[in-house]
């Protein structure tokens, strides 16, 4: 399942300041088209896996790697070994992770895009492409060497602080937890949460919700952006399913076994 821009930005301000400062000692393209930049400073020694389109992983030691190393991979290799990373952040409101490195006096940034058409993406100090893992042509962008780098059309995040603007954005034609999954940013993990807590059924369409429903999707909406901020990591353990890495406990899992 791919992660939330809220889980994202959850684990990287957990992470940050760990590889913030680290070099790039080399990099590794999976089977499963994940990256793994071996990473090392003065006070950390292990490896970061980026799984585009999904998420990512900080773990001290190391994984086991393909025998050989694609083409691709190759690229991607030469284009960012041995730089320094400087900085490390979200695009806001974007499923998007953005390396600033340093290379031979040269600056260079390293893009990780955890969206439906993942990809990872080298740029050189003029946001051009130096290499991508794939190339990709879309409507408003295209992702290849030698093009110019652009972002998705931008789209500003719901958070606690303009959330009396939620209903102002959704659509009161479509059923209130797609609209909280796609518009809200949400995607549908959280959005069934917050419908969970609100007592609210997630089949109801916008425009069929009284005020007291409306009320009580607010309150639980901000009670899940806390929790993601604040709440004790876990996994779970769902029968039949691969384990789940969760921000904390969620209730919609409790009732599957979790």
């Amino acid at each position: 399942m791919s992660a939330s821009y809220l889980e994202l930005r959850r684990l990287l301000t957990e992470i940050s300041s760990i590889i913030r400062g680290s070099r790039i000692i080399n990099l590794y393209h999976m089977d499963d088209d994940s990256i793994i930049l071996k990473l090392r400073s003065g006070d950390f020694s292990g490896e970061l896996r980026i799984i585009p389109g999904r998420f990512f992983y900080l773990v001290e030691g190391s994984y086991e790697k393909p025998v050989k190393l694609s083409e691709r991979g190759r690229a991607l290799r030469k284009a960012v070994s041995r730089s320094r990373i400087r900085d490390v952040k979200l695009v806001e409101g974007e499923r998007i992770m953005v390396m600033e490195l340093e290379k031979d006096g040269k600056i260079l940034r390293l893009i990780s895009e955890f969206l439906p058409k993942g990809t990872l993406i080298v740029v050189d100090e003029d946001n051009r492409i130096i290499e991508s893992l794939h190339h990709l042509r879309m409507k408003d962008r295209t992702i290849a060497p030698g093009e110019i780098y652009k972002l998705p059309p931008p789209r500003s995040p719901i958070t606690e602080s303009n959330l009396e603007d939620l209903f102002r954005i959704l659509d009161p034609d479509r059923k209130i937890v797609s609209e909280l999954a796609s518009k809200a940013g949400l995607g549908g993990r959280y959005a069934e949460e917050i419908l969970c807590l609100a007592g609210v059924d997630k089949g109801v369409k916008v425009k069929d919700l009284d005020e007291e429903q409306r009320a009580k999707i607010l309150e639980a909406f901000k009670k899940v952006l806390h929790s993601i901020e604040v709440g004790k990591p876990t996994i779970a353990h769902l029968p039949g399913e691969v384990p789940q890495p969760l921000p904390y406990r969620m209730e919609i899992f409790k009732s599957r076994g979790y």
